[in-house]
């Protein structure tokens, strides 16, 4: 009976430290989810920042029914909360088509969007 004595101690302790290390991943992973989920915010954000890129281009092309002969040479930027929208375009494909690519940035997130607009 001597030798018994404080085992359940012991027994306990392991139990603790046990849970102490599952606990602990568990934070970890909850930590690595946290990012991966604001990543992803970023990135859609990104994406919508270039499909307002595009639509500013789209309208720019409509303002402007001459476009074949007179475009923005550069890329024409937008800032806005958070990030920038751009648009360049392009119509040296085709002389009746207009290439125009929204670009959106946010943080590290840059996404880009090409639409061809036809006449």
């Amino acid at each position: 009976m001597e030798k018994e004595r404080g085992s359940a101690l012991v027994l306990v302790m392991g139990l603790v430290f046990f849970l102490l290390v599952v606990g602990s991943i568990f934070i970890r992973l909850m930590g690595t989810e946290t990012m991966i989920s604001e990543n992803l915010k970023t990135r859609v954000k990104a994406l919508y920042f270039a499909e307002s890129g595009v639509h500013a281009g789209i309208v720019y092309l409509q303002e402007n029914p001459s476009w074949p002969t007179y475009l923005p040479k550069a890329r024409v930027d937008i800032p806005l909360t958070g990030g920038t929208a751009s648009y360049r375009i392009d119509t040296t494909s085709a002389p009746n088509n207009a290439l125009v690519v929204g670009t959106g940035e946010m943080m590290l997130a840059v996404r880009e969007l090409e639409v061809t607009v036809m006449r």
